[in-house]
């Protein structure tokens, strides 16, 4: 190649000079050199499916010259003092609802955070489970989590059955191989079902040391 100082590449000649070269033995250099002749990069173009780095290329070059517009967003709980606001930074609405001290009231049996991306319905009382989505299937939900759970109960009762004179680790450990396959289905269930949302409760070790449980924390995330 060139080296930029002794030898310049001429206009319209491309980026390569006449000291690139193909490699191997002439036959192959030959055939190198035709296949180069009778490229047509127009037609190249034209046709040429492009990757998933072109794509992604040309979306966040689109996307600069075109800024989205600002997204919608939501807050069921709005106003309400035990949830997070909107335009609440996340260092501001721990320190009003720090998790580990806050005490359980009347008005604040949890401490609720939703997705703000999420559209929900406004209005949720704070002892309702999380907003159901546009397509959430709650019935279908709880019929098929009910099935699974029972199905579990009764692989544990046959596997304890017929593996009487095992020991209690080898029994365990079969069933909880069979538990892990039943917990997948469920969450994949209530994926299928739009059913994400519900109540996480954090016990603090300070709490359960104590037996201050009126401190207990607890927090309500709707994915």
């Amino acid at each position: 190649m060139a080296n930029g100082k002794e030898t310049k590449v001429l206009e319209n000649e491309g980026y390569l000079s006449d000291e690139s070269d193909f490699y191997g033995d002439p036959e192959t250099k030959a055939s190198f050199e035709d296949r180069a002749a009778d490229f047509d990069a127009t037609a190249y173009w034209k046709s040429h499916q492009p990757t998933l780095t072109e794509k992604a290329d040309a979306n966040v070059a689109q996307a600069l010259a075109n800024p989205e517009s600002k997204a919608t967003l939501y807050n069921p709980y709005a106003g309400q003092a035990c949830a997070w606001q909107l335009d609440e930074s996340i260092e501001d609405f721990l320190r009003r609802l720090p998790p580990r001290t806050t005490e359980i009231t009347q008005s604040t049996p949890w401490i609720f955070v939703t997705n703000p991306f999420r559209k929900a319905p406004k209005g949720i009382a704070v002892n309702d489970e999380a907003p159901p989505g546009d397509h959430t299937d709650w019935a279908r939900c709880v019929t098929e989590g009910n099935r699974l759970l029972d199905e579990l109960i009764t692989i544990r009762n046959t596997i304890e059955k017929e593996n009487s004179k095992k020991s209690t680790v080898a029994i365990d450990r079969m069933i909880n191989k069979e538990k892990e396959v039943i917990v997948q289905k469920i969450l994949d269930t209530a994926i299928d079902c739009g059913c994400t949302s519900g109540k996480v409760c954090i016990v603090s070790r300070l709490c359960c040391c104590t037996g201050c449980f009126s401190f207990l924390p607890l927090c309500l995330v709707s994915k």
